[in-house]
C-alpha cells in the first residue's frame, strides 16, 4: 500500500466498487508486485521488494474460493520489481521489465516451464503497462529507463514468433481503445471454431474484439453442451473482461462433439451477439489399430491377472497331507477336478464351483457298496452324479486303498476349458 511493504490484502468488487479486507495475509510483504488472474481463476502474485527494499523472487497463490495463499513453488524466476505480467490466451504469462530489468520471458504456472525470449525489451523498462490486444498480442508501453526517464513509445510483444516491434509514440500512458462502434465479436478461441483432434485435457479459451464486462462472464451465459448435455465447467473472465477461460470440471468424452454457448456477455449498454464455438475431441485408439485380430503381448502373458473379486477363503487353506492320502489338485484356468483319497474313506471327487477355481471335498463316511462320487458346491449347491463310465473299479494300490488305474488318469492335463469329472472307483 503507498509503496510500502506490507503482507495485508483486500478484494475490489468490481459491480459496487466496495473494498473488503481480507482476513488472510501474504506470506510474505510485499510492495510493487503484480497480481494475474490465472486461468483457474487462482491468482498469481509474483515479485515485489520486501521491507528492506530488496528485489524478491518468491511467488504466492490466492484462492479466492477458499480466501487463503499458498506459497507457490520455486520454479526459477528471477527476483523482480516493477515489472508487468500479462495473461496469454495460451494460459502462458508474459513476464517483462522491471527495475534495472529488459528481459522478457513466458512462463507456464501449470508445468513451471520457462520460456526464455530471444530478443529484451530496448530500453529496459520500469514500471511499464502492459494490455493483451484483440489479435493477440501484448502491448508494453511507458515506465522509466534504467536513468530514471520517461520512455515515450511502445513496443508489441508477438507470442507467435516470441519476438517484439516499436510503435510510434503515443503521447499518452492509457491503453488506447477500441472504436466505440467495434463490433463486440469472438476475435479468436482456443480451440477453434469447426476445429477437430481436440485433446480431451483441452481447456478452452476465448479472446474478444473488446473489453466486455467480467461480471457477465459466469456458468449462467457460458455453457459447454457435450454428448451428454451441459458439462461441467468453471468460467473464468480475465484481462478486465478481454477473454475468459473454460475449464471442464473433468476430461472430454474422446470423439465427441461439444459446442460452447455464449450468450448475455455485456460490454456496458451493447450485448455480444449469441455465439456458438464447435469443435470435436480426438478419439483414443486402442494400441492395436489394425483390423487383425488381438494378439496379446509377452508382457501381457506373465501370468500374475488378478480379478477384482475378493479372494475365497479357501485360496488360503494349506494342502491336506495324510499317510496313504493322494493328491490332485484342478486345473485353476480349466475347472476341472480335485481327486482325493483319504484313508477309510475312499476316493473323492469335486468339481470347482466357487469364485477361486478351488474345491471343497464332501467328507460324508464311505459306505461300502455305493459307488457314488460327492461333490460339495460352493455356490450352485446339489451333488454330481457320474455315468457308467465314471464307475469303473479299479484294483487297489499296495497300501491298501483304491488306486486310479490308467484309465483314471486326469483328463483335463493341458486343458484350457471345463471338463467332465476323472472316473474313480470307491472300494
Amino acid at each position: 500500500m503507498d509503496g510500502q511493504a506490507t503482507d495485508s490484502a483486500q478484494i475490489l468488487d468490481r459491480t459496487s466498487g466496495d473494498v473488503k479486507p481480507l482476513k488472510a495475509h501474504l506470506l510474505q510483504v510485499r510492495a510493487w508486485h503484480t497480481a494475474t488472474v490465472l486461468p483457474d481463476g487462482n491468482v498469481f502474485i509474483y515479485g515485489g521488494v520486501d521491507q528492506s527494499g530488496i528485489s524478491s523472487s518468491s511467488a504466492e497463490i490466492f484462492d479466492p474460493a477458499t480466501d487463503s495463499f499458498a506459497m507457490f513453488p520455486n520454479a526459477g524466476l528471477s527476483a523482480r520489481s516493477h515489472h508487468n505480467v500479462t495473461l496469454l490466451t495460451s494460459g502462458q504469462l508474459l513476464i517483462a521489465g522491471g527495475t534495472a530489468r529488459g528481459d522478457v520471458l513466458l512462463f507456464e504456472t501449470a508445468s513451471e516451464k520457462i520460456i526464455q525470449t530471444a530478443n529484451a525489451l530496448e530500453p529496459s523498462r520500469d514500471g511499464a503497462s502492459s494490455a493483451l490486444l484483440a489479435n493477440g498480442q501484448v502491448l508494453i508501453w511507458g515506465g522509466v529507463d534504467a536513468q530514471g526517464r520517461d520512455v515515450p513509445d511502445a513496443v508489441v510483444f508477438n507470442p507467435a514468433d516470441l519476438g517484439f516491434g516499436a510503435l510510434a509514440a503515443f503521447g499518452t500512458l492509457a491503453l488506447p481503445e477500441a472504436p466505440s462502434n467495434a463490433a463486440l465479436t469472438v476475435a479468436a478461441s482456443i480451440p477453434g471454431d469447426q476445429a477437430g483432434n481436440v485433446p480431451v485435457s483441452s481447456r478452452i479459451a476465448v479472446r474478444f474484439s473488446k473489453f466486455l464486462d467480467v461480471t457477465s462472464m459466469n456458468a449462467g451465459t457460458v455453457t459447454l453442451i457435450g454428448p451428454s448435455g451441459k458439462t461441467a465447467a468453471r468460467v473464468v473472465g480475465t484481462n478486465n473482461g478481454q477473454q475468459l477461460f473454460v475449464t471442464p470440471a473433468a476430461d472430454l468424452m474422446p470423439g465427441s462433439h461439444y459446442t460452447l454457448f455464449m450468450n448475455g456477455l455485456t460490454a456496458g449498454e451493447k450485448t455480444m451477439p449469441f455465439t456458438a464455438i464447435d469443435f470435436t475431441t480426438e478419439a483414443i485408439l486402442p494400441s492395436d489399430q489394425g483390423d487383425g485380430p488381438w494378439i496379446p503381448t509377452a508382457d501381457q502373458l506373465r501370468g500374475n491377472w488378478r480379478v477384482k473379486e475378493q479372494d475365497s477363503p479357501w485360496i488360503h487353506q494349506p494342502p491336506e497331507r495324510q499317510p496313504g492320502a493322494h493328491h490332485r489338485c484342478a486345473d485353476r484356468e480349466s475347472g476341472c477336478q480335485y481327486l482325493r483319497t483319504l484313508p477309510g474313506k475312499g476316493r473323492r471327487c469335486g468339481r470347482a464351483n466357487d469364485r477361486s477355481g478351488l474345491h471343497r471335498l464332501d467328507d460324508r463316511a464311505r459306505h461300502p457298496g455305493r459307488n457314488r462320487h460327492s461333490v460339495s458346491h460352493d455356490v450352485g449347491g446339489g451333488d454330481h452324479k457320474p455315468s457308467d463310465s465314471q464307475s469303473r473299479t479299479t484294483n487297489p494300490g499296495r497300501d491298501g486303498h483304491p488306486r486310479a488305474g490308467r484309465e483314471d488318469r486326469h483328463p483335463c492335463q493341458h486343458h484350457t476349458g471345463p471338463c467332465e469329472p476323472s472316473t474313480v472307483s470307491v472300494a
